[in-house]
This record gives C-alpha cells, structure tokens and sequence, in this order.
C-alpha cells in the first residue's frame, strides 16, 4: 500500500503526498464535516440555566445566539447547571451515546417553537422526548428569548432535529422567515462566532447542524456550504482493488462495509488548538474502554492502517480526557489529530456529537459540534477500456487478483492510452429521518481525480513533477452527469448529482489520457517500465474527505 499524508495543497484543498513504498463526565462533542460551537467555561458575570431532566444521560450544552460560545452542564444525576455563555442562548441535548439528540423547547409561536433561553432561567423539570426536550411546567416569560423560533411539526418537534440537520427549505420558506442563507465558504477557516445561529430555522444550531444552509445536501458534500462554525474534521479511506467494497456493486454488503470501516477508516481533525482534549460523551470509538486507535506518529510518517496502535483516550489522558494535542503519539505535526475509530457504519456516523476543550487563560474553551458526513465505501471500478483492450470488474475481487497489486496488474497497450473508466459512486449512511431510505446512499457532488504518484520509466527521486493527480487536461467526459474542472495541474470531474439510494444503475464514466499523463509526471511510454498504480479518488467539494480506489496497471 502507499502511504498518505495530507498536506495543504497550492489550491487550498488538502492534498496527499504519496510515497512509494511495496466512561465519562457527561459533555457534549464535535463535527466533520463537522460543524462546532465555542465557549468559555470561565466564571461568567451572568447567572447560570438551571433544571432537571426527566432522563438521566443525557448532555446539556448551551450555545449564545449571539457569539457562538458555548457552555456544558454540569450533571449531578438528572439535575443540571450550565454557565450561561451570554445573556441568550439555546439548549442542545447528546445521547447517552454520544448522538445529537435535539434542542430544548420552551414555548410555541405559531406554526414554530421558542427555543431561545435567557440567562438565569430556572427551568424546573425537563421532560425528555425524541429530538426534543421541554419544561414540565410553562417557562416564567422573563426567561424565555421569543426572537429565536424554530419551523415545526404539528407535535412541536423542531424539523430539522431528528435528522441531524439535514433538512431542505425552500427558497420562499427562507424568504418568508427573514432567513438568508450564509454565504458559500468552502475550506476557510471556521466562523465561530456563527455556531449559535439557525439561518434555516430547522432548531439545530449551525455548530451542531449537518446542513447549515438548509438546502438538503449534507455541508461536506455541498459546493455552495457556508464557512463550518468550528474545527473540522475529515474521513480517509484507502483501499486497493480487492479491498474494495462497494453498495452499488455488491449490493447486500452491510457487513463488509462494516468490516471495511472497522479495518480502515481514518478520521482526523484539523487545526488542532494547543492543548486541546476531547470529551465524546460515550460514543464507542473516543470515550475510555471504546475502540478508537492511534498510532506513534512523527514528521513525515503519517499513521497507516495495520500498524502498532494504542487505545485513544487511555494512551493519552490530561485532565480527565483524551490529549489530542501536542503529542506526537496523536498529531504527527501538532496540528491534526487521527485516530482510527475502528468502527462500522452505526458506530461512526452523522451526528456523533462532541466537546473540544481547549486551555485559554485561567480557563477553558470549549468548542462543540457533531460530525456531519462519514465516507462509508469507496469508489469502485465497474469496468475499464483503452482501444481493444478492456475488462470489467466483479465485486469481491480476490486477493491478488487482476488489478490488485503490482505482481498482477491490468495489462494496457501502449499504443492506446485514451482510458475509460465506468465507475460506481462511494456511499454513506442514509439519514431515514431526513426521509432517506434506509440503507446506502449513493453520494452526489464529489470531485474526481486520478493520481498518479509514481510514473513508469521516471525515477523516485527525480521523476514526478507538480502535484501527483493527473492535469487537467487530460481528463475529459461525455456523461451529463460530470463537468470538468477549471484547475490545469490538478484534473478533476465533479458530479453534479444529488445523493440518491445506492443502486447497481448509478455509474458515471470519463476518459483519461493516460500518455499525456505519464509525460507530464516525468515518465515514458516505452517498453520495459514497470508496473504503477492509478488512484481513483473521490473528494468532498466543501470537506476534506478522500475515498481512494488503488488500481495497478502495465504497459505492454
């Protein structure tokens, strides 16, 4: 396998630099795609939110509607106190299991709900209900903030709760609540002080919201996603051919999915504070006795599936909480942290809700937020063909088998370099409450490359120039579904489709001038080179998450 290192690259994506080579105090948690909120748990010279809940478990964090700090309840047995983070605020909950699990609701306003909450309330018992909590008795009017509604259904529940999020609202539905969407902001730096608003009105707060603009495509997988309220995060999964599992080409694999997930998946978070520890409120792959990995780490070896691993966060625990900072068993550059969570697709999934905290003076900030989107396959290769030569692929593909490895490589002529690949999209999870079946969903809107690290007849040391993917112009496409990219050495496709369920019909398909991409690398076309391996990758547009097919060919 290659290993992979993720690098800011001179389009400000992260890109990888490939080598050749053959349980807790309750808190809430953090987001990927990932949204998030920051707070101050200092003393605050306002009184704090107090109240019980009707279940005992859950996580209370407060988010100021005006700054974006947020705050998390201290718990003795159902009873909570929280630091109020501002004069308004609203009350978010986490699952037992470290899941968002909704907003507190104090009052109704039409056809909406009042979630906003005014420092000091006391509000008495909190009846727990699915996606949504609210006093037992009506909240006193002098603690209750009316500006801040949220859209809901005739039960009272918020819209977009239940569904992390991921809920879409119309253009007019937008206009007619005073609502403008945020303005597109792809990978720059967070807007914190944003995590506390709801632009979308769906009762999940930015930092906390999977869809933040509320036009029904998860941030990461969205071209026009506003700036994250917070630290980010980004799944990585690499793979080669027999590896490779895949929804659309074999449907029924859950349990090789899983499998896939639990043996490589990587999560990492980026801009890593100094000092910063992680509280994940007992979800399975962060919280102490979970399953969550990393690796010893240092500059320019970047942690690989397969090697020497040690539990996180008992490897590495500072205050009562995992250290993911300044460590060089969690952050090979003291800026990124990656962990393998060693989890399948129910274990690691949208709305896995944590808390970063984060030493500032005498105190501590905290940043919350709950994962957006997880990669749960990879792209997969349903055929090829280049002049008379072709072969399609059936899933699973054997260890060793044709295309698999350097020792068994698909065999190209080299006198007919115009490849066409047919492939099938990666999946994700499908979010039912968002009224996605249940099952895969095929993921819109991703950009395709193709890397070639290492180019037959050019050397290691000297050979390749410029970024690894093949240039732009040498990738083109018919299909109605792809349009090309607007870089020139980094060559891509992107999707213009929506997700959709998984299915074996789903395919996209474009060409690649593999001459012209092997010249531009530095290498040659003539006999005796040796065999190289192509990855076909598959990247968020608004995120930083890869899904990589490793394919390995030979000229002859």
């Amino acid at each position: 396998m290659h290993p992979h290192r993720t690098t800011r690259g001179y389009d400000g994506f992260p890109q990888r630099r490939m080598e050749f080579i053959g349980m807790r105090r309750r808190v809430p948690v953090i987001g990927l795609i990932a949204s998030i909120a920051v707070s101050v748990a200092t003393a605050s010279a306002v009184p704090p939110v107090t109240g019980t809940l009707s279940t005992a478990g859950y996580t209370v964090i407060a988010i100021s509607t005006t700054n974006g700090r947020t705050s998390t309840a201290i718990h003795t047995g159902k009873r909570f106190t929280v630091a109020s983070p501002g004069p308004r605020m609203t009350l978010q909950l986490v699952s037992p299991k470290g899941s968002y699990a909704g907003t507190v609701v104090v009052g109704r306003k039409g056809a909406k709900v009042i979630v906003g909450i005014r420092a000091g309330a006391r509000l008495g018992t909190v009846r727990v209900y699915r996606g949504y909590a609210k006093p037992v008795k009506p909240l006193a009017a002098k603690y209750m903030d009316r500006s801040r509604t949220a859209l809901a259904n005739t039960a009272g529940v918020p819209v977009g709760v239940l569904a992390y999020g991921l809920v879409k609202r119309t253009a007019t539905e937008m206009s007619r609540e005073a609502q403008t969407s945020p303005p597109p902001g792809g990978a720059n730096t967070p807007n914190t002080a944003q995590a506390g608003a709801d632009p979308d009105q769906d009762g999940v707060p930015s930092g906390m919201d999977i869809d933040a603009n509320g036009n029904g495509v998860i941030d990461a997988n969205d071209p026009a996603a506003p700036r994250p309220a917070g630290f980010q995060t980004f799944t990585n999964l690499f793979v080669n051919l027999a590896e490779t599992v895949n929804a659309a080409a074999e449907p029924g694999s859950t349990s090789r999915i899983d499998s896939l997930m639990v043996q490589r998946q990587e999560l990492v978070f980026l801009n890593v504070p100094s000092g910063a520890t992680l509280d994940c409120n007992g979800l399975t792959w962060c919280s102490p006795g979970g399953t969550g990995r990393i690796q010893p780490a240092s500059a320019g070896n970047q942690p690989q599936p397969g090697g020497t691993t040690t539990p996180f966060p008992a490897c590495c625990l500072q205050g009562g909480y995992g250290l993911i900072s300044g460590t060089s068993q969690s952050a090979g550059d003291g800026t990124e942290f990656r962990i393998f969570p060693r989890a399948g697709s129910t274990g690691l999934r949208s709305g896995d809700t944590m808390v970063m905290r984060v030493p500032q003076g005498s105190g501590v900030r905290e940043v919350a937020g709950a994962i957006g989107f997880v990669f749960n396959t990879v792209p997969a290769l349903r055929s090829w063909s280049a002049g008379t030569r072709s072969a399609a692929i059936t899933y699973p593909v054997a260890p060793g088998g044709v295309g698999a490895s350097m020792n068994n490589p698909f065999l190209l002529d080299r006198t007919s370099l115009n490849l066409t690949f047919t492939l099938w999209r990666p999946q994700r999870s499908a979010i039912t409450a968002a009224g996605e079946p249940a099952g895969y969903m095929d993921i819109g809107h991703l950009r395709y490359q193709i890397q070639l690290p290492n180019a037959p007849g050019s050397s290691l040391s000297t050979g390749a120039t410029g970024p690894v993917q093949c240039p732009q112009s040498t990738l083109s496409s018919t299909d109605a579904n792809l349009v090309a990219g607007s870089g020139s050495d980094v060559g891509e496709v992107r999707d213009q489709t929506d997700d959709q369920p998984a299915s074996p019909a789903n395919t996209l398909a474009f060409t690649l001038d593999l001459g012209a991409c092997i010249t531009a690398k530095g290498g040659n076309t003539g006999p005796g080179t040796p065999a190289f391996v192509l990855h076909l990758e598959a990247m968020t547009p608004s995120g930083s998450d890869h899904a990589n097919q490793d394919l390995y060919f030979r000229l002859s």
